[in-house]
């Protein structure tokens, strides 16, 4: 299945007119990248301890990021989403860059998950592309691809932080066939929705992945004080805990 999804979005990115531009062309080298690693991880890594904070001049996505992770869990229709880890490598190689996934969740006792977040400045006068979320997804899709063909060697060289929120375990990520991708309401505004219900439902009709896309309402971060000048602990104010589908069909957890 692992070289369906390479061979999924290679097609897609061919095929689609909506999908030719620059964007999308990171998207093509990820997936050939991915497709030609070999079996087997020749680069052994471990990650380092996370660090809460972030410059004072971030408002962005590492932001929403480690303010989503520190408050350890968030609220779906069907219960309650918990983080396991944050910002792990899933291409192992000798680049000093490796390919990470943002978050590792757990559906409250039903699975676990990998998740793409993405953030738009609620105070930018800018708008996201009305591909953004059409390019979020299928990069959520290609990471769950490594997963999927890397997993007994990210188990085996144990690819997770020390003080990570709660056990897991690669091989169940792959096994969950779930993907999801968090951002904020900004963020989705211009997404064309038929455009990106038809990749969704091809994604799942093909590949049997099941996708998730959920909002956070814009906020601004709570800033804690940090223990390095420059900097701070962004936080999720009361009430950016509770996510909604982007789209009212939107399954709310994997099966």
């Amino acid at each position: 299945m692992t070289s369906d999804i390479f061979a999924f979005v290679h097609d897609k990115l061919l095929r689609s007119g909506d999908y030719k531009s620059k964007m999308f062309g990171t998207l093509e080298a990820f997936a050939k990248e991915a497709e030609k690693m070999a079996d087997g991880i020749d680069h052994k890594t471990k990650p380092g301890k996370h660090s809460p904070d972030v410059s004072n001049k971030n408002k962005g996505e590492t932001a929403f990021q480690r303010a989503l992770y520190s408050h350890s869990e968030g609220q779906i229709q069907s219960g309650k989403v918990s983080w396991c880890d944050i910002e792990l490598p899933v291409t192992l190689s000798k680049k000093s860059r490796r390919r990470c996934v943002d978050l590792i969740g757990r559906f409250g006792g039903s699975g676990y998950f990998l998740c793409e977040l993405k953030y738009a400045n609620p105070k930018s006068k800018s708008r996201p592309s009305s591909k953004s979320p059409d390019y979020a997804v299928l990069e959520a899709l290609l990471y769950y691809g490594c997963v999927k063909k890397n997993q007994r060697d990210l188990d085996k060289q144990m690819v997770w932080r020390e003080e990570r929120k709660a056990e897991f375990f690669w091989a169940d990520v792959a096994k969950s066939k779930t993907i999801m991708v968090l951002a904020n309401e900004k963020f989705w505004i211009p997404a064309q929705p038929k455009r990106l219900s038809d990749l969704i439902n091809s994604i799942e009709g093909e590949l049997n992945v099941k996708v998730l896309l959920y909002k956070t309402p814009c906020f601004q971060f709570k800033e804690d004080a940090a223990d390095k000048p420059g900097r701070y602990c962004p936080k999720l104010p009361d009430g950016a805990d509770k996510w909604t589908p982007v789209f009212e069909s939107t399954p709310t957890e994997n099966a």
